[in-house]
């Protein structure tokens, strides 16, 4: 039957080989029909649910063979503007597939949630993704941004997106003021920050109370990965205790702090946690409350001008990339 999307086919002669060929030997086969009088006429079918060979091969994660047929098979776009019955492009399909894998998982009749778990799209996908935009040789910021499904072009690592960067960095110099209140007192300081210290290791816990330097360690972790974040990095540990070394701390409470057995995560973890709890979407929206007053309605204007990105309420995603799983 032929219809204005193409013909269309039970099974079309390309789909056992996008579906069950390697990609290589797709590519082969592909270049074998090319090579028949009426190949035009081959790349426009398309199967009952009005997808096309790029369609299939795209969302099959057969890299090669989606560049072949885009620089061999797309005339004037044919294939790449092309939409299935859903309505999506071979690159909007490849994208809907990416998501669902990305953010739930099948069990039994249960669907589970697993977006907190994403570790990055597979290497064939992202490179069908690049070469579906157009996008060739690819730099290394451009693949990590294509791994992770950032949709703003500007998430740090791949992941880290300018909303999220200015939630933690709110969060963080909240939690660094708030604790450096009362440091002098050490018994009234761990009973009124024990919601805060929640994530430090028990004996450290205890020694908050008589070791004022031990405090005083824990409250400069926030400022250093305020830090390495204004700095232009990722909260990753390592980012931070870069930021830590190249401070000069002087007295060094920080490297005692790590020392007696405390780690940069006790810190990060508050920080995450509260971003995420109290984000206007993912949360209760008691950030902008505190910040800005309980009848805020719009965004405040330097909020506003960051950019929105897949990425920005992600919170146990990248708070995995940065070493800290199961937030």
């Amino acid at each position: 039957m032929f219809t204005p999307y193409g013909t269309v086919e039970e099974t079309p002669s390309f789909s056992p080989c996008s579906l069950t060929f390697p990609d290589t030997e797709c590519v082969d086969y592909y270049k074998e029909i090319n090579q028949h009088p009426n190949s035009e006429e081959e790349w426009r079918k398309v199967d009952k649910k009005l997808n096309n060979v790029l369609h299939i091969a795209s969302c099959e994660y057969k890299p090669r063979t989606v560049e072949w047929l885009l620089n061999n098979a797309d005339v004037d776009q044919t294939l790449s503007s092309a939409r299935n019955i859903k309505g999506y492009t071979a690159l909007e399909a490849l994208e809907s597939v990416l998501e669902a894998k990305r953010t739930t998982m099948e069990y039994g009749m249960m669907t589970i949630y697993i977006s907190d778990n994403f570790t990055g799209f597979p290497t064939d996908a992202v490179n069908c993704v690049a070469a579906l935009q157009g996008i060739q040789a690819p730099s290394r910021i451009q693949s990590l941004r294509l791994k992770f499904g950032c949709t703003c072009g500007q998430c740090v690592d791949g992941f880290f997106s300018a909303r999220m960067r200015e939630a933690l960095l709110c969060q963080g110099e909240l939690s660094h003021d708030m604790l450096d209140e009362y440091n002098d007192d050490g018994p009234f300081w761990a009973e009124m920050h024990g919601h805060a210290t929640r994530h430090v290791a028990p004996d450290i816990q205890r020694n908050f109370t008589t070791n004022r330097s031990l405090r005083r360690g824990f409250v400069n972790i926030f400022a250093h990965v305020k830090d390495a974040m204004s700095r232009g990095a990722s909260p990753r540990v390592q980012n931070v205790l870069d930021a830590w070394t190249s401070s000069g701390e002087w007295p060094p409470v920080t490297k005692s702090y790590f020392e007696r057995g405390g780690a940069a995560v006790d810190a990060l973890r508050v920080m995450f946690e509260a971003a995420r709890d109290e984000d206007q979407w993912a949360g209760s929206g008691g950030l902008l409350d505190n910040i800005f007053g309980v009848d805020q309605v719009e965004e405040p204007a330097g909020l506003a001008a960051l950019p929105h990105c897949r990425n920005d309420l992600e919170f146990g995603m990248v708070a995995l990339m940065c070493g800290m799983p199961n937030l």
